[in-house]
């Protein structure tokens, strides 16, 4: 359990290096983060970030504002601002390593 809470620490502490921040733990146990993800030619959008603490399953990352300048339909965009990054299933975690 230590390695596993270490890992998790690393994790976050990684996100807040780049100025997300730790808000709470989620009512099935994940770690919640805030903070924006940027991009080179558009405004940095702010976004949660839900981390599994046994990174059994991927991060779920979340618009929390969907910018007005993008169309009503985005590919990998849910209407309630989360990203699909990874369809699941199709990738393999060892969640040994």
């Amino acid at each position: 359990m230590t390695d596993s809470i270490s890992k998790i620490e690393s994790v976050i502490y990684a996100l807040k290096q780049v100025g997300f921040t730790y808000a709470s733990k989620t009512d099935i146990g994940w770690f919640k983060l805030y903070g924006h993800l940027l991009h080179s030619t558009t405004d940095a959008c702010a976004c949660e970030i839900e981390l599994d603490p046994n990174f059994i399953e991927l991060p779920k990352i979340r618009l929390l504002e969907i910018p007005a300048k993008l169309p009503s339909v985005v590919p990998h965009l849910g209407n309630d601002g989360h990203l699909c990054y990874i369809a699941k299933g199709s990738v393999v975690l060892d969640i040994f390593d």
